[in-house]
């Protein structure tokens, strides 16, 4: 999913691959936490939110 709007946009195709590759590392970087915290979302939930709010302070020119 990861990859899908990037491309949309008319970015090459390997931009995408490469976003989605950081997208499904990630992801398993916050399944691992997940799994280490005995099943408890907040920590992969904080993690998430630490991760993306650069993004969304670039995004939103804040």
């Amino acid at each position: 999913m990861h990859g899908i709007p990037v491309y949309i946009d008319g970015w090459p195709a390997v931009h995408c691959m490469t976003y989605g590759l950081m997208g499904l590392f990630g992801g398993i970087l916050l399944g691992v936490a997940f799994y280490k915290t005995d099943n408890n979302i907040v920590a992969p939930w904080v993690a998430h939110a630490i991760v993306d709010s650069p993004l969304m302070l670039l995004i939103f020119g804040v």
